[in-house]
Formats: C-alpha cells, structure tokens, sequence
C-alpha cells in the first residue's frame, strides 16, 4: 500500500490517558532543553536533545527488547535545526508501543525559530513602498544558513506577509466560455500596475483563483513584460489563469493578488522577504522591532517515514508510535501553501507508510485544525480528535520566560 499524510501542525498532540494503559513501560527516558546529552536521560540527569534520545531507544531496539518504551520531553522549547526523521529503526516490535510525550502536565514545545536580531530603521528607498510605509519599515538580515522565508513568526503567532490588492486578469476570454480562444495556464494578462518585474521577481507569489472559488493555486514568476502586461509563471496553474468562469463569478470582485512584495505594505505587522539582497523587512505594530521575531530554519519539525514501494506492494511501514501532549511551532509552509489561508501550518509532522501509529489532535489558538492529504489505503492509522476547545498558545510574555 502507499500513502502519504500530511500533518499541518499548530496543535497540541495528545490522547486520552486511558489509550495509555495496559502496556507495561519497559525503559523510560527523559529529555530537558536544560539537560545534557552526557547524562543518562534520567529523570534526574535527562538528555539535552530529542536526536540523544532517539539513539538511546535505537541501542535498545537493536539488542532485541521487547517491551514499550516511552521518551518523556520535560517542559520548554526544543529549538530544532535538523528535522527529526522516525523511520524503520524507530518502529516498536510486534505488539508494543514508542511513546514520545511532554511530560505529565508540562509543556514541551517543539521549535525551529531563529531570531531576529540588529535591526535597523530602513534608510533607503524601496520602489514601490509607500512613503507612509517606508517611514515605518526596520530591515534585519536573513540568517546564516536559512533560505527562502515563507513565514514570519512573533512569538508564537504567524505575522501577515505583504500582499496587494485584489485584481482580476484582463481578459474575459476563457477556455470554457471560448473553446477556440483558449489560453495556456502560465500565462496571466494582468490590468496596469498590478504586477511589476520585481528586481527579485522570483520572491514575488502570484495567489490566483483561476476558473473556479473552490482551489487556490500559489505561483511563481518566470517573466514579466509591463509593456505588454503579461507575466508567466514558472509552472502551469490547475487552469487557465484568467478571470472565474461567468456562473462562478457571484460574490468575487477579484480573484487575484501578489505577495511579498513593496507594494503589498499597506498596514503594521506586514512583512516581505527578499533573497537577493537577504533582507527581510518588516513594519511593527509597535513602532519597532521586539526581541521576540523569529524565522524558521525547518518546514519539517518531525517526519515518520518507512519504506515505500512505489513499484509494488513490498512497503516496509512504521509501526507502534505514538505521540501525547507535545506542541509544534515556529516551522515553514510547504512551498506552494498560502502563507495567509488558516490551514497554513506553523508546525508539519509528514508521515509515510506508517500504519499502526497514534495520534491525537486538538484545534488550538483559532487554527483550523489538520489537513489529512491520504494516498490510498491507510489501516490502522488512528486519528483522535477531542473535543475542540478554544485554547490559546503561549502568550509572548509565557513565550519570554521559556526563552529565557
């Protein structure tokens, strides 16, 4: 069988203690942001790092053991550069079970953020910017070691990236409406001054409802001709990239627009990136930039990954993981995600082949929730979902005091 299943995660992983029961823990192990990987991974003397842990249960599973071993993260946030991969060395034996957890009622937070720091007040002109908007916009370089930024954080909250009004291409020919006119699905037709030839044209994303309102295709730029007022992207949309058919047009003034560029600032909290200069602007609500704005080094902070056979059936899947009461932040969008739509993930965990696996998932801070994306079959893969509660994520002022 194959299946892949993203989990787009601002959410806290847990499960009922009940689920818990009737296994036997054979080895437990415990992790602190505040241990150290010299220890034994004690209650009294943990591990540092999730990766020390991991290899520890490795050295176990690979002498045979044959009980349940649960890994406990004492609470604070587990700042990661590298994703953590669970694979086939990392599955339970028959019958047993791999638990990693936050610990009792703590909180374990599972990060990738780097912060921003040395900012500066823009002093130079920015085409494009409004001057209300230049008088208000502080420049941090992008870290050393991350690339393209997708997402923004402060704190733990996702900040609005810059985004222009909201146009419709200029034309009315449509491949339905007009078979023998139609239009490929890289081209866009644009009204003036909608989109420009960016000097780095390949940060800018085109977000277009092409044809119908029920799916968003997120693009890239490969040319822009503002003489011609055609711009093409770099892959084709689901459809052409013209204005909505005419019975679906009800209720939608505009059904495009441009992010991460100038002309996109047009209130606080906005932000844009751009790779060529590695510059990231952004525009405080505050009046300046906090110590608390971070940028995310990974668009995966776990993945669970077996053996897929994608010219067969000899798939070789995880199995016997399970996952409680752990909280995920401050990662990337998959490239091609809308970084302003509510089912944008600020946490992934992205499972392969990975029957008999555990998870629960409780909505949290306004989010959506998961978005499940299932490739044929997948038995045995449990989803829990509690009853949603309106809970909150950690204020800036909790987020401060972890850090620190």
């Amino acid at each position: 069988m194959k299946c892949t299943l993203f989990l787009f995660l601002l959410c806290t992983l847990c499960l009922p203690v009940s689920l818990q029961g009737g296994h036997i823990v054979g080895v437990e192990l415990y992790v602190s942001p505040s241990g150290s990987d010299e220890n034994p991974g004690s209650l009294d003397r943990p591990f540092a790092t999730l990766k020390r842990a991991q290899d520890e249960v490795r050295l176990h599973l690979a002498k045979g053991f044959q009980q349940d071993v649960q890994v406990n993260l004492r609470a604070g946030i587990y700042s990661l550069r590298e994703t953590l991969v669970l694979g086939l060395k990392d599955a339970a034996s028959k019958g047993h079970f791999i638990t990693w957890r936050g610990y009792e009622d703590e909180k374990a937070i599972l990060s990738s953020g780097v912060c921003l720091t040395d900012w500066m007040k823009l002093d130079h002109k920015l085409v494009g910017l409004s001057e209300e908007a230049a008088r208000q916009i502080w420049i941090a370089d992008i870290p050393d070691g991350l690339g393209r930024i997708l997402t923004l954080y402060k704190g733990d909250t996702r900040l609005v990236r810059a985004r222009t009004q909201g146009f419709s291409p200029d034309t009315d020919i449509h491949p339905r409406d007009n078979p023998s006119d139609a239009l490929d699905w890289v081209t866009l037709h644009y009204p003036k001054g909608a989109v420009r030839n960016w000097p780095n044209l390949e940060d800018a994303e085109l977000f277009i409802l092409p044809s119908f309102p029920w799916w968003m295709n997120i693009l890239s730029f490969a040319s822009v001709d503002e003489t011609k007022r055609v711009a093409r992207t770099t892959l084709p949309g689901t459809d052409s990239l013209s204005p909505m058919v005419k019975y679906a047009r009800q209720g939608f003034e505009t059904n495009a627009w441009i992010e991460n560029v100038p002309e996109g600032f047009d209130s606080p909290g906005q932000w844009m990136v751009n790779t060529v200069t590695r510059k990231i602007y952004y525009w405080p609500a505050d009046g300046m930039p906090g110590e608390d704005i971070y940028a995310p080094a990974l668009r995966e902070l776990i993945r669970v990954e077996g053996f897929n056979d994608q010219e067969g059936d000899a798939d070789r899947p995880v199995t016997g993981l399970r996952f409680f009461n752990l909280r995920f932040t401050q990662a990337d969008v998959v490239s091609g995600m809308p970084t302003t739509q509510a089912y944008s993930m600020i946490g992934r965990c992205w499972t392969r082949t990975m029957p008999c696996c555990v998870f629960g998932v409780q909505k949290i801070a306004g989010w959506t929730g998961v978005t499940f994306i299932m490739q044929a079959a997948m038995p045995f893969a449990w989803i829990f979902m509690p009853r949603i509660s309106p809970l909150r994520t950690a204020s800036s002022t909790t987020w401060a005091s972890l850090r620190s």
